[in-house]
């Protein structure tokens, strides 16, 4: 047997887990299988019987029939496919095998890593193929190697962009109340409270901000920036525009709530009621 077949038939894997989430959906239908339904699906499951049952479980939860062991069996019966998840035994087990519901989170999530670990080997392997066959061109296995790797990282944020309408509703449900108990904004704070309050913040992803020239980008992130910074966050900040220096200045001007240009050009001298408010900013910016 060669060590490709033998690392094929132990590629990562956790059939406790998978086993967990089956569990989970069989005792509380009702929503565990769609909180299941937001991180895995059929094809994360290495055991083809777990494959198999997660896709039954998820067609008679959409056609409005019982998800419960008794009629698991009935339809697996039914359709000739009984011997192939191990047998009336196995349903039971796997009905009983997780102590709580509740669990339905972590084990789909282990099950989706182990998924993905999965994908990662056989791209290692594809790459080592490719370099066994094409020794004269480093280069290109090079860049095939990159773009197998950047595709996994693309399925990946696409996976976690994708889910049933049943499971979409209720994650939007979860936020709702979350925001409720917090009574704060999902985003992050651009710390100018109205327009927190219109927007619930920066969202996750990408915001661009848009506006003509000198209409006030560059200082609406560098104020989104400074409000992380007073509540004890890290920031990383990039321009392309200006040196640091002059983002840096900016910074300062807003913390000391300075006009930019007597920052940016500090001549005549600072005043000593400007000194003063720059001083307190550096102090700010170096707590």
């Amino acid at each position: 047997m060669s060590a490709r077949t033998e690392t094929l038939q132990a590629m990562p894997c956790s059939p406790e887990m998978e086993r967990g989430v089956l569990s989970c959906m069989m005792q509380a239908p009702e929503w565990a299988l769609a909180k299941a339904q937001e991180t895995v699906q059929a094809e994360h499951f290495h055991s083809p019987a777990h494959r198999l049952l997660f896709r039954l479980m998820t067609e008679m939860s959409r056609d409005g029939l019982p998800v419960d062991p008794t009629a698991i069996q009935q339809l697996l019966m039914d359709r000739r496919q009984m011997e192939a998840v191990g047998g009336p035994a196995t349903v039971a087990e796997i009905y009983t095998f997780s102590p709580t519901p509740v669990n339905v989170t972590h084990y789909a999530a282990q099950v989706r890593e182990k998924a993905m670990l999965r994908r990662v080997v056989l791209a290692a392997y594809d790459a080592l193929a490719d370099v066994q066959s094409s020794q004269d061109d480093p280069e290109g296995v090079l860049s095939r190697f990159e773009a197998s790797a950047l595709s996994l990282r693309g399925e990946r944020a696409a996976d976690e962009l994708t889910m049933d309408g049943r499971a979409a509703l209720l994650a939007t449900i979860d936020k709702i109340e979350n925001q409720m108990l917090r009574q704060e904004p999902d985003g992050v704070p651009w710390g100018l409270p109205q327009l927190d309050a219109r927007t619930g913040g920066i969202s996750p992803g990408l915001t661009i901000i848009g506006a003509e020239t000198s209409g006030g980008k560059s200082v609406l992130a560098a104020q989104a920036a400074v409000a992380l910074l007073r509540a004890g966050k890290r920031v990383d900040f990039y321009s392309l525009e200006m040196p640091i220096d002059l983002c840096i200045r900016r910074m300062l001007a807003h913390l000391g709530n300075l006009p930019f240009g007597r920052l940016r050009n500090p001549v005549p001298t600072l005043t000593d009621g400007e000194l003063t408010d720059f001083h307190r900013a550096l102090r700010e910016f170096l707590s």
